[in-house]
């Protein structure tokens, strides 16, 4: 699944991840197989179940039974309704036969609480480097007056 890894990477959510949280992201999901004309998701389903990478094919996207968009390789789907837990925007159905990289929304919000804690302990560490950073700065500056001649 190294080619899963290297299309994560480049899905904004996941793009600043190292490759240990990127393997961890790919156990997490699996691939699934749509025929054409397949209907991967409905639009107005009452909330996301599943986030979706593009691994092969193309996919037709549409809103209130317009045509809004295609989707190919590397573009994803999905991620709204579980990040933000309203109905889904658009239906998309399968326009070829379509390769998915899936991720339950069970998964996917752990996954989502993993990165923030990631994230939280990074700010931590930057706020802690920061506290130093100013802390020197500020003896720099008062060294000159600590001096008696």
């Amino acid at each position: 699944m190294a080619g899963t890894v290297d299309q994560l990477r480049e899905v904004a959510l996941f793009s600043e991840l190292d490759d240990e949280t990127l393997d961890r992201i790919v156990l997490q999901g699996r691939e699934v197989e749509w025929r054409a004309g397949q209907t991967v998701i409905k639009e107005e389903d009452r909330k996301g179940e599943v986030f979706h990478l593009i691994l092969t094919g193309t996919a037709d996207v549409s809103a209130h039974g317009t045509p809004v968009a295609k989707a190919g390789p590397g573009e994803y789907f999905g991620e709204l309704s579980l990040l933000d837990g309203k109905p889904r925007s658009a239906q998309v159905a399968a326009e070829t036969d379509l390769v998915t990289f899936s991720i339950a929304s069970w998964h996917f919000e752990r996954l989502m609480d993993e990165l923030a804690g990631t994230e939280n302990r990074l700010s931590t560490e930057r706020m802690r480097y920061n506290e130093r950073i100013q802390e020197y700065n500020t003896a720099r500056r008062q060294f000159p007056g600590n001096v008696t001649a």
